[in-house]
């Protein structure tokens, strides 16, 4: 398993820059992602990580109720269901 922290030059410039090499079996930490994702100066930047992000989690398919399950679902657009929610 490996840690996968990108931080520097800065946080959204190193996550852009190595996003697409993440492989299987990695922890993906981004500490504070909204200085990863929420970049007034450069929004077009946020959006290349979030899409990135987004894709990399669809290609590994996260199996229902994963750490951070709901989160997980947002990013991949699915819909948020509550605790004992039933599904149609």
């Amino acid at each position: 398993m490996a840690l996968w922290h990108p931080i520097a030059p800065t946080r959204p410039k190193a996550a852009a820059a190595a996003l697409t090499q993440v492989g299987a079996e990695t922890v993906v930490w981004l500490n504070e992602a909204q200085h990863y994702l929420f970049l007034p100066h450069d929004h077009r930047l946020g959006e290349q990580i979030a899409a990135g992000l987004r894709v990399l989690l669809h290609d590994l398919h996260p199996p229902p109720g994963a750490r951070a399950g709901h989160h997980v679902a947002a990013v991949l657009g699915y819909p948020h269901q509550r605790s004992g929610a039933r599904s149609a």
